[in-house]
């Protein structure tokens, strides 16, 4: 019983609507998103050229070659880029459990 406040208050102290340790990873990966070379090859499908590494990435299927998306919630560089080309706002991608109604509410008992 004594968790459910101290977590309560915990998302109370949050600046944003998304998790601060959230909002660093995605602003890092925005930053190494502008060092990406971009090539589109098909309707939501790119290569994205960072250094000497590529990746594709498919927007439709949320899917990146280095896998950190799936794995963490959170757009890496690459999914950045594409989105960014595509003129899709990126910092919507990010999965719900970063965002604060969602970890608030399911600290409600049922």
């Amino acid at each position: 019983m004594n968790r459910i406040p101290k977590m309560r208050a915990f998302t109370e102290t949050w600046v944003d609507e998304i998790f601060s340790m959230t909002l660093k990873v995605y602003n890092a990966n925005v930053k190494r998103s502008m060092d990406c070379t971009l090539y589109w090859n098909s309707d939501f499908g790119f290569e994205i050229e960072e250094g000497l590494n590529t990746h594709i990435v498919y927007l439709k299927k949320e899917y990146c070659r280095c896998r950190s998306w799936k794995l963490k919630g959170i757009p890496c560089a690459h999914v950045i880029a594409a989105m960014h080309y595509r003129r899709i706002d990126a910092s919507e991608s990010i999965v719900h459990w970063y965002i604060k109604d969602t970890y608030y509410y399911n600290l409600i008992p049922a």
